[in-house]
């Protein structure tokens, strides 16, 4: 007994070892079933696809969850009923949405009718093939007169009798879907239940087992190819052998020789063969790299197509292997130049230490995370989005068929109003058009000539002011040239000064500036931690209100909103609309009665004011303005010189101020670094801004004084004047009576006493009170008169006595002159030459001479 149990021990192993390894064999058989129908459906899907198979992939890989349909079922039918739907002249992208749409209508079907999915499926082809009696175990009676009374019903204006195929297969796709809308989707809303869950495991199983089927394919081919290159050498050795028999028995055959020479040929590669399938075998188990299978697979092909060894061409490698060699060389000899480019080289040390810096694994990982969690939330939303799509495309169909309607309607009723317009008016707009047209002609016309006198006018006046315009502009650009260049000046060495000083700061506060920094960070993250809590606490705390209270709110509001709508509706109809009516009504009776009749006065009105303000300037307002003219010009200049009287008081003090707090720093910052020096003059310039603020608010206050009293003699200049003026003219015409020149009148400038800033000339024995040296950008210089006569004297000497001529009688007259320019000067008259004021011309003159030599000509000028 001992033995015989020992013996059963045994024989149990080796028969559970047998059993093991035969459902290996039995599941990597079916593996590569499941594999190779993958491979065979996924080449109709190609073929059919050739544009969306992608799209075709997408689909299928969602259909065991969406529709209960394996990877392979879905590929096959979205197929088979593409391939049908492109025979009908389908386009390619009618044909896929048929196609997945009847796919995705099998599996809900078989879900809802509880039969296979095949069945299903097959049922469905009458789509296609028009049957009728495999529909009718769903429901679906397909007969003729169904169809003819759909798709009058649907907007197809046409009887199955009037169309083509193509269109018969569109009114079927139609009718099925409706007829079937009920099981439309069951699938995905029966999918929690215990059945469709056994489903998608199932399918599952069997999308697995394929993928390892595809594997073990990919593996096992290429040793399939070099044991069938095996097996025929066999099968001629086979026939080389019957050959060598049929020779002995004395039957006719092939020579023998060339038997044996077959035989020869066959047995030369035998050798790399087997040595081929022995490395296919090891990848049974071992699952070689791709690169390996790649070169078992060229090496079966060459020595299948040869008969011989498969050797390798020395020569050949070794003649590539120079050639990539010098591409090398070339490639690096390029690199090499271009690092000796100024700043590449350090430019790419600074970005590699940068690059040495990041946590490529970190990041890796991270968005592996993100990936793992990305990829069910993708198909998740992906669900839902179908979910929504067809109720939403109802709802957009809907709300546009109404609305396009509405608007044609309202299109249709406004080109009717305005056909009966045009048909009542187009006479009168005409005529009309006609004489508004003439008359915008001619005021363009005069346009034409205001346009030409206006530019004519710009063109002398630029004439004029032509030197002065130039000169302003040589000075604008002069003065704006040297200000930039300072600028330039002290933004480039600013640049220069705030980066060193920077940079050494870094240096010496990294420790506590990456510190800083890392608080900051670290801050940061915490805040957004608290953030992401408080956003995730409230998400939460509004789900829990939505589904205890927010929905039945806003169920209650909307109701009450509703209701609120049909309450204005009843007030609009009952209350508005009656009252509009009679507005209406009354708005026609007051327009006819009152308001025609006021407009037409209102008209006759504009026109007679019209009238009154032309003739009122023409007689009254234009005469006033000509007369009260001079006095505005003298209101506005007076303004002027009390506004630059105040603006130059401000700008005194304010420049005080300046100075006060320049010299206020200037002080500290010597105190601070022990330049004594400088602090002492610091407290010199807060003394002279004190002395400024103080003198500037002083002069100003007498300035304005002296304002005040020149605006009070020239009103009562003005005044007199024009009574001076009247009798003179009277006068004048009283003279030309008897052929005398008896006129007269006073200057047009009257006297003005002089600013504490201005200088000027001061006449013997009138004392003045007067600043000297206040004037803002050049010297002053304060003489009598007969220095003044003796310098010009002088000039004139010098003049001569350089290598010109000038007579004793013609230096007094030069002398006399300039007397009297003083004198004429001094008693506040003008001088004009051509028109141009004497003073304004040696302005001028100064001008030139500085821009010409840097020195002014003539001082105080």
């Amino acid at each position: 007994m001992s033995g015989i149990q020992s013996l059963a021990t045994k024989v149990g192993k080796k028969l559970a070892a047998a059993f093991a390894v035969k459902k290996l064999v039995d599941f990597s058989e079916k593996c590569i079933e499941l594999g190779s129908d993958l491979s065979e459906v996924q080449n109709v899907v190609d073929v059919t696809f050739p544009a969306m198979s992608k799209q075709v992939d997408k689909f299928a890989h969602n259909a065991a969850t969406a529709f209960g349909l394996s990877e392979t079922m879905a590929k096959r039918y979205t197929g088979t009923f593409g391939a049908m739907a492109k025979a009908f002249g389908f386009s390619e992208k009618q044909a896929y949405d048929m196609s997945t749409t009847l796919t995705g209508l099998a599996g809900d079907v078989a879900s809802f009718y509880n039969i296979s999915q095949d069945e299903a499926y097959t049922k469905l082809k009458s789509v296609f093939t028009g049957e009728t009696e495999s529909l009718k175990d769903l429901g679906v009676v397909m007969t003729q007169t169904a169809l003819d009374a759909y798709a009058m019903v649907n907007g197809y204006g046409k009887t199955t009798a009037a169309m083509s195929e193509a269109e018969k297969v569109a009114l079927r796709y139609s009718f099925v879907q409706s007829k079937l809308a009920t099981a439309s989707g069951d699938f995905m809303r029966t999918s929690d239940g215990w059945a469709n869950q056994v489903r998608i495991l199932k399918l599952q199983t069997e999308s697995f087992m394929a993928a390892i089927g595809q594997g073990l394919i990919n593996v096992l081919t290429p040793a399939i190819k070099v044991i069938n290159t095996l097996m025929g050498k066999l099968v001629q050795l086979a026939n080389v052998f019957k050959a060598f028999t049929d020779k002995f028995a004395g039957k006719k055959g092939n020579d023998v020789a060339t038997g044996m020479a077959a035989a020869e040929v066959a047995s030369a590669g035998i050798s790399d063969n087997i040595n081929a399938a022995g490395k296919a075998a090891k990848k049974l188990g071992g699952l070689l790299p791709t690169d390996e299978l790649d070169l078992l697979s060229q090496k079966t092909d060459s020595s299948s197509a040869s008969g011989g060894s498969s050797g390798i061409d020395i020569a050949g490698l070794q003649t590539s292997t120079q050639e990539v060699e010098a591409s090398v060389d070339k490639i690096s000899k390029k690199l090499s130049d271009a690092f000796k480019i100024p700043g590449v080289k350090n430019f790419a040390d600074q970005f590699n230490n940068g690059l040495k810096k990041i946590d490529f694994g970190n990041l890796k990982d991270n968005f592996s995370r993100i990936m793992a969690q990305m990829d069910p939330l993708a198909k998740t939303t992906v669900r839902n989005i179908e979910t929504i799509m067809d109720p939403l495309g109802g709802y957009l169909g809907n709300r546009i068929g109404n609305k396009i309607a509405v608007t044609a309607k309202a299109v249709d009723l406004g080109l009717d109003g305005i056909a009966s317009y045009l048909e009542r008016n187009r006479k009168k707009i005409e005529s009309w058009s006609s004489d508004v047209s003439q008359s915008i002609a001619n005021g363009f016309t005069n346009l034409t000539d205001i346009n030409e006198q206006i530019y004519n006018n710009l063109l002398g006046a630029l004439d004029k002011a032509g030197p002065d315009i130039a000169n302003g502009i040589n000075d604008i650009l002069t003065g704006c040239t040297g200000f930039g260049m300072s600028l330039g000046t002290i933004f480039a060495e600013g640049f220069e000064i705030s980066t060193e000083h920077t940079s050494q700061w870094m240096k010496d506060n990294q420790e506590l500036i990456e510190g800083t920094l890392t608080d900051l960070f670290e801050f940061g993250g915490e805040c957004a931690s608290l953030a992401g809590k408080i956003v995730e606490e409230l998400g939460s705390s509004l789900t829990d209100w939505w589904e205890s209270q927010g929905s039945s709110t806003f169920g209650n509001i909307v109701d009450a909103w509703n209701d609120i709508k049909k309450t204005v509706l009843e007030l609009w109809n009952d209350i508005a609309m009656p009252v509009l009516n009679h507005a209406k009504e009354a708005l026609q009776e007051l327009w006819e009665e009152n308001l025609r009749p006021l407009w037409d006065n209102i008209l006759n009105l504009i026109s007679s004011v019209g009238d009154f303000l032309a003739a009122a300037w023409s007689t009254v307002i234009k005469p006033i303005i000509g007369y009260l003219a001079p006095t505005i010009k003298q209101v506005a200049d007076i303004v002027i010189n009390i506004m630059s009287t105040v603006f130059a008081t401000v700008s005194d003090i304010i420049s005080g101020a300046m100075k006060i707090l320049g010299g206020l720093l200037d002080f500290l910052t010597g105190v601070f670094t022990g330049n004594w020096k400088k602090a002492w003059e610091g407290l010199q310039k807060i003394t002279d801004g004190i002395w400024q603020a103080i003198w500037g608010s002083i002069k100003g206050v007498c300035n304005l004084i002296i304002d005040g009293v020149n605006a009070m003699i020239s009103l009562i200049y003005s005044t007199l004047r024009n009574v001076v003026n009247g009798i003179g003219s009277v006068a004048k015409k009283a003279g030309d009576l008897v052929g005398k020149d008896w006129g007269f009148e006073m200057p047009s400038d009257p006297p003005q006493i002089p600013k504490l800033w201005n200088g000027g000339y001061v006449k013997a024995n009138t004392p003045q009170l007067a600043m000297i040296g206040d004037n803002r950008h050049q010297g002053e210089i304060v003489s009598p008169e007969d220095k003044l006569q003796k310098m010009a004297l002088s000039a004139a000497q010098a003049a001569a006595g350089s290598g010109g001529t000038i007579s004793a009688e013609k230096l007094d007259k030069i002398i006399t002159l300039l007397e009297t320019i003083i004198r004429i000067i001094a008693s506040g008259n003008t001088i004009e030459i051509n028109g141009v004021k004497f003073a304004e011309l040696l302005k001028k003159v100064n001008r030139e001479y500085f821009k010409a030599t840097g020195n002014y000509l003539l001082l105080d000028v």
